[in-house]
């Protein structure tokens, strides 16, 4: 019994060094710290680097000096917090938003199909929540005139945008 919890003891202190923040450079063996990702979201829009669905092939791209479109929609739903951001599936998620305290309440998804800039890029589909006194709510998708005002004001946001860089 003594032997197997040394063991145990022995295995488990040696893998703890599949916990640290470094690792291995495979040709010089050296070790070097993991680069940390920002967790502010404008920060990590600004970010050099990305290995995620906005980078190409043939280079690395910068997703916010890059993709006009993911800076563009940020820009667009800056008024509603920001629940869910992933670089790599190209997606982003606000939170629940009600602008008045009143018993309804907002969330838009915004789906990137590419990072070609077009209007079939990326999908908007907005829901809307109603909550009764009694504390029940119900979900339903909004209409598809609400999902397309979105998609028009983020399409008019990758206009200024472009404009701007044009100008520089």
């Amino acid at each position: 019994m003594k032997n197997i919890v040394l063991l145990s003891v022995l295995v488990f202190v040696a893998s703890c060094g599949l916990f640290k923040s470094e690792k291995e450079d495979g040709e010089t063996g050296i070790l070097s710290k993991k680069k940390r990702q920002p967790v502010n979201v404008s920060e990590r829009v600004m970010s050099t680097e990305t290995d995620g669905f906005f980078s190409s092939n043939s280079q690395k791209d910068t997703l916010g000096n890059q993709n006009v479109m993911w800076r563009a929609t940020l820009n667009t739903l800056n008024f509603i917090p920001i629940n869910t951001v992933d670089y790599d599936g190209g997606v982003i998620v606000t939170d629940w938003y009600s602008p008045n305290s009143s018993n309804e309440s907002i969330k838009i998804n915004v789906k990137f199909n590419s990072n070609e800039i077009k209007v079939s890029s990326f999908t908007v589909k907005a829901f809307k929540k109603t909550c009764s006194k009694e504390l029940s709510c119900k979900t339903t998708s909004m209409n598809e005139n609400f999902n397309k005002k979105i998609k028009n004001q983020i399409l008019e946001e990758i206009k200024n945008l472009e404009i701007k860089s044009k100008k520089k």
